[in-house]
């Protein structure tokens, strides 16, 4: 027997089309292994995209599991608001998340910002034949979190999207 929360959970993922409530990324409900495969990324890369209950009103706040109070979002982001010292608000949150992906200074810059320009960009493939470099190279920036420097510089020279080197924040972030 599935739980209320459960049964919430489930009809916001199809309601908000497979999409993070607050990314809009897509996930994935039971899984894992298809959706990397489909996306082409890591296991460990596609556990983050895993459909989670999320609360817009905390229960700790008196927010309960009804259909009204609960959307579905992706464990990445689900797990970064509430790592905030000062949580926003869902919509301020989600607000925040989309003008970080609109303004390309990607969202997820910790967890998939290489992986989000990857993506932008044709994918592995593509981005290896404009960079000059192996395609497991790519993989491994990706399973990394970050682009080597001349490589994040010659990315943002080609598309003028930005994206995090090692221990150096992209360009104009801040």
């Amino acid at each position: 027997m599935l739980t209320t929360l459960v049964k919430n959970r489930k009809s916001a993922f199809i309601a908000q089309s497979c999409r993070c409530f607050y990314c809009d990324f897509p996930m994935w409900e039971s899984d894992c292994s298809s959706f990397a495969q489909t996306h082409k990324i890591s296991l460990r890369r596609a556990k983050q995209f895993q459909c989670t209950a999320e609360h817009l009103v905390a229960r700790q706040d008196g927010g309960k599991d009804a259909a009204q109070n609960i959307v579905a979002a992706c464990l990445w982001c689900n797990q970064t608001r509430h790592k905030r010292k000062l949580a926003k608000n869902p919509s301020d949150y989600r607000s925040f998340v989309r003008r970080r992906l609109t303004g390309n200074r990607q969202y997820h810059q910790v967890g998939n910002d290489v992986f989000c320009v990857v993506e932008i960009m044709g994918g592995k493939q593509s981005v290896a034949t404009k960079l000059g470099v192996e395609e497991i190279e790519i993989e491994h920036w990706i399973d990394d979190h970050y682009v080597p420097t001349r490589y994040a510089e010659k990315i943002h020279e080609l598309t003028g999207w930005s994206v995090w080197s090692i221990q150096v924040p992209p360009v104009g972030w801040g």
